[in-house]
């Protein structure tokens, strides 16, 4: 039965999940306890594609104040560190908080994306010299009856390799092209 409970012990204290609690808890752990441990019942407005797009738009837009890593690496940490909060906090003002519980989950996500994008930058500093091409270029691909559209997050030119990089920014996984393809075995 799909929905037959399993159990997890945590704490010496034994939590009850159905199979859709630990789908959701792996969709986000914060929802999870509050819908399904502390029973919180709201209308839930966001999803973690918004954390995505929210961290998408935030580096965008700070890479391009930034361009390059010369600039990354001569900016101060406290100037960096605001330069993010405010950039994801007037992404996430763009989301509707209407209630207590969403404020708060906006809170709380400001403070785990400012947090993630922190680290990224963080590596950004350790790689070869580079400076930023392009960001959130879009693409497309005609591929027999079928047109791939996207976007490439980031095209970085490293300079001691006279290369392009391509970056992609992952958050969760991602099928690969082929794996989407499947679906069109023409």
């Amino acid at each position: 039965n799909k929905e037959k409970a399993k159990t997890i012990q945590s704490n010496n204290s034994i939590f009850k999940h159905s199979i859709t609690s630990l789908t959701n808890f792996n969709k986000c752990p914060m929802i999870h306890l509050c819908q399904h441990q502390l029973k919180i019942k709201t209308n839930l407005s966001h999803t973690l594609i918004d954390r995505g797009t929210i961290v998408h738009e935030a580096l965008r837009i700070i890479w391009e104040k930034l361009k390059n890593q010369e600039t990354l690496l001569k900016t101060s940490r406290n100037t960096l560190q605001t330069l993010i909060h405010d950039v994801v906090l007037q992404l996430i003002n763009q989301f509707d908080s209407t209630d207590q519980w969403q404020k708060d989950h906006w809170e709380n996500e400001h403070f785990i994306i400012c947090h993630l994008i922190e680290e990224w930058l963080q590596f950004e500093s350790l790689r070869q010299p580079f400076e930023v091409t392009f960001v959130e270029h879009e693409i497309s691909y005609q591929l027999k009856q079928h047109q791939l559209i996207g976007r490439i997050d980031r095209i970085d030119y490293v300079f001691n390799q006279e290369k392009y990089l391509l970056i992609d920014y992952k958050l969760s996984f991602t099928p690969s092209i082929p794996q989407l393809l499947n679906a069109f075995p023409d």
